[in-house]
């Protein structure tokens, strides 16, 4: 619910020859587009009781099919002649049990094993005060109560110039709500504020890759302009990074910059990323096309 209107929802049943299935998933139309779809399969998939979690869709509705590879289905099959001229798609993904059995689909390679950076859960070991360096400065996670915090320093074109286009521009209370709506519901990435004083000044973030890219989180922060220039970026993205670490969630962490903020590429060059090359013309923003430089940091 948002401002306690119900904006969607979705159907969990077990008729899929034992396994947990969802025939239905329902976002109202003027909340589409906002994150929603993926937060209610995250739900689904925190309450399945079974390992192995079902969905499926018609070959038309190319919309869902995205909607299921975000939040990490991989298509299992077809079933023809349901709905006349338009297939059944079956997407699959395996539910972890308490002891974060990997899913059967994962496979031991000859040089690195997957399985550790397969769907680990964001709020088993993130859900704690995270220090930094600055001992007026910790990351924890968002909570109510942080909407005036988000909106006083995210409503700002200078903080939005940096950010991709999911982060909007102005940013009222209602985008601040959502955010707290979402923030911490994704199963896999991780999104944390940054707090001074006991105030939130900013957030740092790792959105967990899928598919073959599950290992990789993308790395980000963002900050109050009222707060730069006093080494919170460096200390707080330093102690999120080494977090990470310490979690073995990610072999890889990458953090795309904006050609136009050096500021940032160095925040990142001191918590020890490594610049990997630039991306020509990726970035649409702010009425330009721009490159982007690519920062990475690695597992040992």
């Amino acid at each position: 619910m948002i401002r306690n209107e119900p904006v969607g929802f979705v159907v969990l049943q077990y008729t899929f020859f034992g396994n947990g299935f969802i025939p239905l998933i329902c976002v109202a139309a003027a909340h589409q587009r906002q994150g929603i779809g993926q937060f209610l399969l995250a739900q689904a998939e925190r309450l399945c009781t079974t390992p192995k979690l079902f969905t499926s869709t018609n070959a038309s509705n190319s919309r869902a099919q995205r909607l299921f590879g975000r939040a990490g289905f991989a298509a299992s099959g077809t079933i023809e002649n349901l709905d006349e001229a338009d297939s059944e798609l079956i997407y699959f993904k395996g539910v972890l049990t308490a002891s974060e059995t990997a899913s059967p689909s994962v496979k031991v390679t000859s040089r690195k094993r997957a399985a550790p950076y397969v769907e680990r859960r964001a709020a088993e070991s993130f859900s704690v005060v995270i220090p930094t360096s600055d001992p007026n400065c910790v990351l924890r996670p968002w909570r109510e109560g942080d909407q005036e915090d988000l909106v006083r320093h995210a409503n700002n074109r200078k903080v939005w110039r940096n950010l991709t286009h999911m982060f909007p521009h102005p940013y009222t209370l209602a985008d601040a709500n959502h955010w707290l709506f979402i923030a911490n519901e994704d199963p896999r990435s991780v999104h944390l504020a940054i707090e001074l004083h006991g105030q939130a000044i900013g957030g740092v973030g790792a959105v967990a890759g899928t598919g073959i890219s599950v290992a990789t989180a993308d790395f980000g922060y963002w900050l109050g302009e009222s707060f730069w220039g006093r080494g919170l970026a460096t200390a707080a993205a330093s102690a999120f990074k080494e977090r990470l670490v310490q979690s073995k969630r990610f072999a890889r962490l990458q953090a795309p910059v904006f050609a136009w903020n050096p500021p940032s590429m160095r925040v990142l060059e001191k918590v020890g990323f490594v610049r990997e090359g630039v991306l020509r013309n990726s970035v649409a923003k702010d009425g330009e096309l721009i490159d982007s430089v690519m920062y990475a940091y690695t597992a040992a």
